[in-house]
């Protein structure tokens, strides 16, 4: 004990509740160890080879999301996934975002933000709402190429892993050429991308 300082006194029930609470918290960790190892088990087993952005944690838990990011450990399951596809003979690519913006990109090569009106030169929406206006939109279309709408995140997911197979700044040269845009490259975006549940009114 430090001289001068009184320590709280704690009393049986508080103990009680300080065991209780520690058993809780050990409890929740072994679950969500389990879930992590679970969830990464799913994605190497459609893969080898995963691609996935390259995130700043930190100004996570400095954001939006606070002492969730302790809770749900990213950091930990981005470990646990590089570890699993380095066993399996794998590998595990981070993507630069920033450079990418796979969301915003299409294959002709257009470059437009979620909820830009194209009607309108690109003009974004306004208003303290247009980020969640952005978010919410689940669905891609581009209305250079008139690209039938596809799934967002489907979308995406498919753009980064030709990134992966090309190499960032490759895929941003390829992007608009002979090699994205032919007719059998849409129409094996449009089957795989298209999922009935978003795209419905």
């Amino acid at each position: 004990s430090v001289k001068g300082v009184k320590q709280p006194q704690r009393t049986n029930r508080g103990r009680v509740r300080q065991q209780h609470s520690a058993d809780l918290a050990r409890v929740a960790a072994i679950h969500r160890q389990q879930d992590r190892a679970i969830l990464v088990k799913k994605i190497v087993a459609g893969g080898r080879e995963v691609a996935g952005e390259a995130l700043s944690i930190k100004s996570w838990q400095r954001g939006l999301f606070g002492k969730q990011v302790t809770l749900t450990a990213p950091a930990t399951f981005i470990a646990c996934l590089r570890r699993e596809c380095s066993i399996v003979g794998g590998h595990y690519t981070e993507l630069n975002t920033q450079l990418l913006a796979l969301s915003q990109r299409c294959i002709c090569g257009d470059k437009r933000k979620k909820g830009e009106d194209a009607d309108n030169g690109g003009a974004k929406n306004v208003g303290k709402n247009a980020d969640l206006v952005n978010l919410s939109v689940r669905v891609h279309s581009c209305p250079v190429c008139e690209l039938k709408p596809v799934h967002r995140d489907l979308f995406s997911a498919d753009l980064a892993y030709e990134a992966r197979r090309l190499g960032e700044r490759q895929f941003l040269k390829a992007l608009g050429s002979s090699s994205f845009t032919t007719i059998g490259v849409r129409e094996r975006i449009e089957r795989l991308c298209t999922c009935t549940s978003v795209l419905k009114p």
